[in-house]
């Protein structure tokens, strides 16, 4: 695949907050943005974020959000990446901004940002605490 994201989490109880970054063939770091999703509860449905590990991201012009969907998350369906600005806007997925605390500003200009520059990668969720 021709490019690769890294997902870097930090998990709070009310929420998980992390720093996604996505990187070209050539390892060069081409997208930077801040993430926010429901906090841990191995993995239950629509009330915590998806397991760590690693991902198939596609574009998504037909799902929910119609930004991008992952594929083939264990226990789960439906996991996409879209706007978000709490995480009242999220069941699962994985929401894109600049943090501001626990919430996200300027979500609707990171995934559309995101979107023009890949239509696939590999993200690879791991924790930072």
């Amino acid at each position: 695949m021709e490019y690769y994201a890294i997902l870097n989490r930090n998990y709070k109880d009310n929420c998980t907050t992390g720093v996604l970054t996505l990187y070209n063939k050539k390892n060069e770091v081409i997208f930077e943005c801040d993430t926010l999703e429901l906090p841990y509860l191995n993995n239950k449905v629509n009330v915590s974020c998806i397991k760590e590990g690693s991902y198939v991201v596609e574009s998504d012009d037909y799902g929910r959000h119609k930004y991008f969907k992952l594929l083939d998350v264990e226990g789960r369906s439906g996991i996409e990446i879209h706007i978000a600005n709490t995480v009242k806007d999220l069941q699962g997925c994985i929401g894109l901004g600049k943090r501001r605390g626990d919430y996200l500003i300027k979500s609707r200009i990171t995934c559309d940002k995101l979107k023009s520059l890949v239509k696939c990668f590999i993200l690879y969720i791991d924790s930072i605490s």
